[in-house]
């Protein structure tokens, strides 16, 4: 929520009003969320991990990927979808930041 919004809530609180409502910024399941090529966003970000301890070098993208049970190029067009979807969604960027960051316990098992 904005300064600008802030302030009017307090301004309207002060006045006797009812603040105006803020839906909290949650990121809500939808077609955004769907897996692509059979990758969900869960396991987008547990394969990403796996790229980041390698350095992100990319040449090892296949074999890392292999060990979460994605085939090479099921991969490469998931990281196609994915990236799209991420930079134009920021909710949704959000979401693979918290997923990618979380990095905990195992990886989700592919579907």
């Amino acid at each position: 929520m904005g300064l600008f919004w802030r302030r009017r809530i307090v301004a309207d609180t002060a006045r006797g009003d009812e603040p105006v409502p803020v839906a909290p910024a949650v990121a809500k399941p939808g077609l955004a969320y769907e897996p692509v090529a059979g990758v969900s966003i869960e396991l987008y970000a547990a394969i990403s991990r796996g790229l980041a301890a390698d350095g992100f070098d990319q040449s090892h993208a296949p074999q890392i990927a292999a060990s979460h049970g994605v085939a090479s190029e099921t991969w490469k067009a998931a990281v196609a979808g994915w990236n799209e979807r991420i930079r134009a969604d920021p909710a949704l960027a959000a979401h693979f930041n918290a997923r990618f960051l979380a990095g905990a316990g195992a990886a989700p098992a592919r579907p």
